[in-house]
């Protein structure tokens, strides 16, 4: 396989997986037979790369309560045996419960919902960071949340 020819399949890949774009739409895009486009679809198992991604998006609001959950069971078993509570704790915790909206918004981005915006992978590593604390959120650094 030529470079020029493996680029356009990773490119088709992405456009497909990330993009939720049609084999015809990404044929036209790309200047490629719509058949090529699903015949790379088939051979390199793009329907289950897309089908992961989707999953792991609906993952993100469930693990971040998880999350949430521990933290807080920690809080407690802590002021339960009389001991001080870090307030690093309680930060992870208002910094986790303010994620789990928006985890919730991407999950329902991801779902394909009718008449909701596409969001990128950036935007999902983004509130992943937010909600461990590696990144300030957009409500705290003075940013609205409605851009």
């Amino acid at each position: 396989m030529n470079k020029s020819n493996h680029n356009d399949i990773l490119l088709a890949e992405k456009f497909y997986t990330y993009e939720h774009m049609s084999c015809s739409d990404i044929a036209e895009k790309i200047g490629k037979n719509r058949r090529t486009v699903e015949t790379w679809k088939k051979k390199f198992g793009w329907e289950d790369k897309r089908t992961e991604l989707i999953e792991s998006r609906r993952a993100l609001p469930q693990k971040l309560m998880e999350h949430y959950n521990l933290i807080m069971d920690s809080i407690g078993r802590d002021l339960k045996e009389g001991k001080e509570v870090p307030a690093s704790k309680y930060r992870l915790a208002a910094m986790l419960f303010e994620q789990i909206p928006k985890a919730e918004a991407v999950e329902k981005a991801a779902s394909g919902a009718v008449g909701e915006k596409k969001i990128d992978d950036s935007k999902v590593v983004k509130v992943v960071r937010q909600a461990f604390g590696l990144e300030e959120s957009d409500t705290e650094n003075g940013e609205n949340d409605e851009k």
